[in-house]
């Protein structure tokens, strides 16, 4: 049953953000529509704006074609003293006046007030505009059509309608204020109470002065034919759709264009809208509920200031909260569906519970009854382990002093074993000065053997030099033999050359027997150099062989000390075992005293475990066990 609490906790917590988020989705919902509704109305204001700008140009460019044209014919020309009396009529208000003015001219046409002028209906050809001339009536500035193919609401020729210089609130007419500052008006201007897209052109005397204006433009409902279509196929939502009004107070909320001629039957919700756009700066916009066939819409609206239009986009209010509704209804589903799955796990938490609940107590008895065992048999074996802990003890003891005796025992081997790998240690020493000096005087006695047996090299060469000696000397004892001869055969001129023969033949001699003796010393001395190479060799071997006994006796020497540390190491650590063992075994028998007051301990512990498994017994089966 503790898991409901939780589970009611989380589904109030989930219930709430659930409708938080509901919330939070039904306002983005709600923005999202708005913003739709919001673009439809923008794309329009998008599409008029440029259809201004390029209607505009082509008014303009209209208007330089009719200038051309009035100026190829003469121009406008005023009589003074020439004077017609007019019946002007404001465009406005409808009042008439009688005015009598000067008669203008154009070529040789009199712009009397039931003259035709061609160079209207030419201007209308080439252009598609209406055209008109006007003459200014007064200093305040009044410009009186006396000229013009512009139609009335009767179909008539508007000659003799005058526009007035000031509007019936008393402000300036926008049009004829810019004309007389001498400047050309293009836009948006009412023409004989229809609304046109128009350019206006001063016309100056020869003095500089404005005495009138020409005129052309185009009516707005044909001048925005072409943009029409796409406005008016602007979808807003399934049921939505965009139209057009006047803002101006004097023609507010007239119908500009609408679908199907469904705004026209709307009067008081187009005055609505086109109140509320009238009153917002251009490039703003505001959301407006109505009422419109007697069903509740929202509708988003604009103002357009260069033609003056209140632009509305407006949709029925349950499609456009639709998506909204939607959300709703899918959030109360949720939340419903969540209590329900909330239920049922309550529910089926609540059975699994009482399920467990009777598992449990049965484990519960189960458990009392091995809680009492375990305790019998914990108190039982506490009993053994305090006397098998006191015996341990006394036997820890007992092994602690004899590990002390044969630690001390070790130490005194450790220190003999220590003094035996100093004395093996000096024996290596003076086996490795042994072997260094038997390798010295073996390396001596090869270098003695290599120097006999250059010397023995170097006697060799030197007979071979005294043969070549004895050689020359024989040669030359020839020769010398040879000379005499010669010299006896020459008789007395040949005595000095046989004295110099017998000089050089006894020279020879003295050679000859010098290198007979050389040879017999070198030969001697080669002798002596053999025999000394063999007595040197001989001492090699010998000298080898005592480096070969230095050798082993070194290499017995290392072993020796090397086993001797090796045993000092190992009777080290053996007295270091030794000692950890006696501290081993203090500490066992100090443990064994501990166990033993331990299982007192234990003993005393397996009471209140008892007593324990009979409180179970109590709280969970009312004692129906016997403990």
């Amino acid at each position: 049953m503790t898991s409901v609490p939780p589970l009611l906790m989380v589904l109030a917590m989930v219930w709430t953000q659930n409708r938080a988020a509901s919330e939070n989705a039904a306002e983005g919902l709600r923005q999202l529509a708005a913003e739709s509704l919001e673009n439809g109305a923008r794309g329009v204001e998008s599409t008029c704006a440029v259809s201004r700008m390029l209607l505009d140009q082509a008014t303009g460019i209209s208007l330089n074609m009719a200038q051309e044209l009035l100026e190829d014919t003469g121009g406008l020309r005023v009589t003074p003293g020439w004077t017609q009396t007019w019946k002007a009529r404001n465009q406005l208000t409808g009042a008439e006046t009688e005015v009598r003015l000067d008669i203008a001219t154009v070529g040789r046409t009199a712009l009397l007030p039931e003259a035709e002028l061609p160079l209207l209906d030419q201007i209308t050809s080439l252009t598609g505009s209406s055209a008109t001339i006007f003459q200014r009536m007064n200093g305040g500035g009044d410009m009186l059509r006396v000229a013009t193919n512009v139609r009335d609401a009767a179909g008539k020729r508007a000659t003799g309608t005058f526009i007035p210089a000031r509007e019936p609130d008393g402000r300036a007419n926008a049009v004829v204020e810019t004309v007389l500052a001498g400047k050309r008006f293009v836009g948006r201007a009412l023409v004989v109470g229809r609304w046109h897209t128009t350019a206006y052109e001063p016309v100056r005397d020869a003095g500089g002065r404005v005495q009138g204006m020409l005129f052309v433009g185009i009516p707005e409902d044909k001048a925005t034919e072409r943009i029409q279509a796409s406005i008016l196929g602007t979808k807003v939502g399934e049921t939505g759709f965009t139209f057009v009004m006047n803002a101006a107070e004097a023609d507010r909320g007239r119908v500009v264009f609408a679908r199907d001629g469904e705004a026209e039957r709307e009067q008081e919700a187009r005055r609505l809208l086109a109140g509320v756009a009238a009153g917002l700066r251009p490039g703003e916009g505001a959301t407006v509920p109505h009422l419109w066939k007697g069903r509740r819409h929202i509708a988003h609206v604009r103002y357009f200031p260069p033609w003056d239009w209140a632009i509305a986009a407006t949709v029925p209010e349950e499609e456009f909260l639709a998506a909204v509704a939607a959300n709703s209804l899918l959030a109360r589903r949720s939340a419903f569906r969540l209590a329900g799955v909330t239920l049922a796990t309550a529910v089926a938490v609540c059975l699994l519970w009482w399920v467990l609940a009777r598992l449990w107590m049965r484990r519960v008895a189960v458990v009392v009854e091995q809680l009492n065992v375990a305790s019998g048999e914990v108190t039982a074996a506490s009993g053994h382990v305090a006397e098998v802990s006191g015996a341990t003890a006394g036997e820890s003891s007992r092994q602690a002093a004899a590990a002390e005796q044969i630690s001390s025992a070790i130490a005194e081997m450790a220190r003999q074993s220590d003094e035996g790998t100093n004395r093996s240690e000096k024996l290596r020493r003076a086996a490795s000065a042994a072997r260094e000096s038997a390798e010295s005087g073996s390396a001596s006695t090869v270098r003695l053997t290599a120097a006999m047996g250059e010397m023995d090299t170097s006697a060799r060469q030197m007979r071979k030099v005294i043969e070549a000696i004895e050689e020359i000397a024989m040669q030359t004892n020839l020769l010398a033999l040879n000379a005499s001869v010669e010299a006896a055969r020459a008789g007395a001129a040949g005595q000095g050359f046989a004295v110099v023969a017998d000089a050089v033949r006894a020279l020879a001699g003295r050679c000859s027997e010098a290198a007979q003796e050389t040879t017999a010393l070198i030969r001697s001395s080669s002798s002596l150099g053999q025999a000394a190479a063999g007595y040197a060799r001989e001492a090699a071997g010998n000298l080898e062989s005592i480096l070969e006994s230095a050798q082993k006796l070194d290499e017995l020497a290392g072993h020796f000390a090397s086993g001797a540390a090796s045993q000092a190491h190992g009777i080290r650590e053996l007295n270091q075992a030794m000692t950890d063992i006696a501290r081993a075994s203090a500490s066992a028998a100090g443990h064994a005293s501990g166990s033993a007051a331990a299982a007192d301990e234990l003993r005393a512990q397996s009471g209140a475990l008892k007593r324990s498994a009979e409180a179970l017994d109590e709280l969970f089966l009312g004692g129906g066990l016997k403990i």
